[in-house]
């Protein structure tokens, strides 16, 4: 089975596969990056390029000063951080529909979890490194349900997973604003089982939002579903989910098939929760039985192509179940 899938928008660090603009000149690789230029709209970004400080140049860090957290640059002594808030304020502005960040980790502009906090002077040891860099910061208080992310955790294979389907569940999305809430309706049933792999609660008040739209504005009902949207998506699926949504799916084909057919689907699922098998055993099966027996309902469900499959090697093939949930 295959889709159409809508362009999402991102915006991501320059020096991640864009430019060779780091303090050192270099450029970061990132093979999720360079597979998704193909499949959406980037939007690169270097704030410390863009304040004029140059490539190459000496480096940046936060610094830890009486009146809060300030960008230097202690080879020069030079504090950056009121062009770095400005440029950054005018830049997020300027930022229509997007649908997630990419930004650099551990970057005292760009990191959104890991920067590194130093005291004043020269001193090497940080003391703290779980905070966001100032451009990173600011990207994650003004889009707090916004897919953000760094090259260095979408790594992590279930990361990219989750973030994938996010961005391009939001670009679908964005495409049927405007257009009628026939077309919301519509989305909504093709969303239900992925809905329902992440957030069963999330799932019923986007459809009660859906069904109990007489006499609301049909841009209202949609600013109600995008927010409810946003927060649904927000935390990645949990095991059992997924485990549940795969059986609500072969109930649609059960009927037409043999007692051994059924018997190795039932058998994978119970594997993969124990540990010992793969999401994408059963998940391939439910595909193969959608290609048997043409169920037109099944067909349009996004839970099994939540992105192209291109990115499908996200779902790695030794990901059991036992010990993967993500919080």
């Amino acid at each position: 089975m295959s889709r159409e899938f809508s362009r999402p928008v991102i915006v991501s660090s320059k020096c991640i596969e864009f430019d060779h603009c780091r303090y050192d000149g270099q450029m970061i690789q990132s093979e999720l990056v360079r597979k998704l230029k193909a499949h959406a709209e980037f939007r690169p970004v270097c704030m410390e390029a863009e304040i004029g400080l140059g490539v190459p140049r000496d480096s940046l860090r936060l610094v830890q000063l009486p009146d809060g957290r300030h960008l230097m640059q202690p080879a020069t002594g030079r504090d950056v951080t009121r062009e770095a808030e400005e440029f950054t304020t005018g830049f997020l502005v300027g930022q229509k529909d997007v649908d997630g960040f990419i930004l650099k980790s551990r970057s005292p502009s760009c990191g959104s979890r890991d920067t590194k906090i130093y005291p004043p002077g020269d001193k090497m040891t940080a003391l703290s490194s779980r905070e966001a860099g100032i451009f990173g910061g600011m990207v994650m208080a003004t889009y707090p349900l916004i897919a953000i992310e760094d090259e260095n955790r979408l790594l992590n294979q279930r990361l990219a997973e989750h973030f994938l389907t996010r961005i391009f569940t939001m670009a679908d999305f964005r495409t049927l604003k405007g257009v009628g809430l026939g077309a919301l309706v519509e989305f909504h049933s093709d969303y239900k089982f992925l809905f329902m792999s992440l957030n069963q609660k999330g799932m019923r008040e986007l459809g009660d939002i859906v069904a109990n739209h007489a006499h609301i504005p049909a841009p209202q009902v949609e600013a109600n579903y995008e927010l409810a949207l946003l927060k649904l998506l927000a935390a990645p699926p949990k095991c059992g989910s997924e485990i549940n949504v795969m059986s609500h799916l072969f109930g649609f084909v059960s009927d037409g098939l043999k007692k051994d057919e059924k018997d190795v689907f039932t058998n994978s699922l119970e594997q993969y929760k124990k540990g010992t098998l793969a999401a994408t055993v059963p998940l391939q099966l439910l595909k193969s039985y959608v290609a048997r027996f043409g169920e037109p309902y099944l067909k349009r469900q996004t839970f099994l192509e939540p992105f192209p499959q291109e990115f499908m090697d996200v779902r790695n093939p030794n990901d059991a179940c036992v010990g993967r949930d993500l919080s």
